[in-house]
């Protein structure tokens, strides 16, 4: 019998590449049961009949999660930065997880290791550093679970500009 995934809100995410005209998917399976063998049904629908819909490939994700893993955050060089500030993560971390946050440069170089949320970052002259970016090194000791970053960034401060009046006589 066929089992279909139960959707929640925003549980079935799709992503449109313009360049590539492909439209990726991404929907939560959990609710299927576990069992020895999967099939994959595929059902398709255009409304132009000049175009034909294609699948190229699935990828299926189970309930074994790898080790260890890291993620790197895309360089972020705010404009008119006078300094930076500090650190800001909402993160979960289950019992047998870890996870590690490094500020680094874009070279790969590390600044600060090990940040916490509110961490400092003034002491990072941005002059030398007008970007920076974050990695995260996941850890787990049970494949059942990991930690999980709900939200990461920095702050910092902008120039003040004061726009003087001219008086021309």
């Amino acid at each position: 019998t066929w089992q279909a995934p139960v959707r929640g809100f925003m549980e079935t995410i799709c992503a449109y590449t313009i360049n590539s005209d492909e439209t990726q998917c991404f929907t939560n399976m959990k609710v299927i049961d576990s069992s020895r063998y999967l099939q994959y049904h595929a059902s398709f629908q255009s409304s132009d009949s000049a175009k034909t819909i294609a699948l190229y490939d699935i990828d299926l994700v189970y309930g074994i999660h790898v080790l260890t893993g890291s993620a790197l955050s895309i360089p972020i060089p705010p404009a008119d930065l006078l300094g930076w500030k500090n650190i800001a993560i909402v993160s979960t971390l289950p019992e047998n997880t870890t996870l590690v946050i490094d500020v680094v440069a874009p070279d790969g170089r590390v600044l600060i290791s090990d940040v916490q949320n509110e961490t400092s970052l003034e002491a990072i002259d941005p002059n030398d550093y007008p970007a920076l970016q974050l990695r995260a090194t996941l850890s787990t000791s049970d494949e059942s679970i990991t930690p999980d970053i709900d939200r990461w960034g920095l702050t910092w401060s902008v120039w003040n500009r004061s726009y003087l009046p001219i008086i021309l006589n």
